[in-house]
């Protein structure tokens, strides 16, 4: 699966130079903001959730690693964590112009480090629409058989161990008790921003302004095509649905495979092994 939310997965550009850090929100039109950025800069975009879940599976295990770690409060970090940090993001932002999504949007302290000359754009959206939108993504993403189906498809059945991390930067970056809506919201992450970004760097901007505003902030000229709307409602249910369909698919290979190992067995001398096994094993009790 090369795509997913209609965005295709996006390799690097040699000697691409890396200028924007996409702090927004999953569900604020991160997928058209990436897209737009492409264009403007002309380079490719790296696209935190795309990447982990439809790239290399090098690529997913490397932001896994950087958010487990990232997840250490900066003050209780060895110095060999930090360095394995930078060392993670350097790899995942090399020959790219941007980053987008999350987890990479969870990483904005360590990208700032990496890229001081970066300035961070935080997509937004209003409060109540993104917890809908968000709550529409976890109905078709959390029910009970999901991770299941998922767990044996690379990359996406590591399942727990994002959800986990997500829970663990959640408390120890914003410091609050859960991700539960009552504890953690869009709100939450963009407050956090505003503490801890300096001021003439970040940026707030809504996709649904279109091109004018962002080509301010970038200084750039508004160019001659639409802007790129991308992964609306239907795009999640499509993916969840491709996502179920392969790890329905991989099962049954699964179990097909068991089945078809044990009808050879039984077809062949395995079963008379099996008999002659048992009569001796209650011919020694007796």
């Amino acid at each position: 699966m090369s795509h997913i939310g209609g965005q295709a997965v996006a390799g690097p550009k040699p000697g691409a130079k890396f200028v924007i850090i996409g702090a927004g929100m999953s569900r604020t039109g991160t997928k058209s903001f990436g897209e737009a950025l492409s264009i403007l800069l002309d380079g490719p975009v790296h696209d935190a959730g795309v990447q982990c879940n439809a790239g290399p599976r090098v690529v997913g295990e490397r932001w896994l690693e950087a958010l487990e770690l990232g997840a250490t409060p900066p003050s209780s970090r060895t110095k060999t964590q930090d360095t394995k940090i930078q060392y993670l993001l350097s790899e995942l932002t090399e020959g790219y112009v941007a980053t987008v999504d999350w987890p990479a949007n969870f990483m904005t302290d360590e990208l700032m480090q990496l890229h001081p000359d970066a300035i961070v754009i935080c997509t937004t959206r209003d409060p109540e629409s993104w917890g809908r939108s968000l709550a529409v993504l976890g109905q078709v993403m959390n029910n009970w058989y999901f991770p299941i189906l998922v767990s044996v498809l690379p990359k996406v059945g590591l399942h727990a161990r994002w959800r986990q991390g997500w829970e663990n930067m959640v408390r120890s970056r914003y410091e609050v008790p859960s991700s539960a809506s009552e504890y953690f919201s869009i709100t939450t992450h963009e407050d956090y921003l505003r503490r801890n970004v300096p001021q003439d760097k970040l940026h707030f901007y809504s996709v649904g302004s279109g091109w004018e505003p962002l080509c301010e902030i970038l200084g750039v000229n508004v160019p001659n095509v639409p802007f790129p709307y991308r992964n609306r409602g239907d795009d999640i249910r499509r993916t969840y649905r491709n996502f179920m369909f392969a790890g329905a698919a991989a099962w049954t290979g699964i179990f097909g495979s068991a089945f078809a190992t044990w009808w050879v067995f039984l077809r062949g001398n395995g079963m008379r092994n099996v008999w002659a096994t048992l009569k001796l094993v209650m011919r020694r009790r007796n």
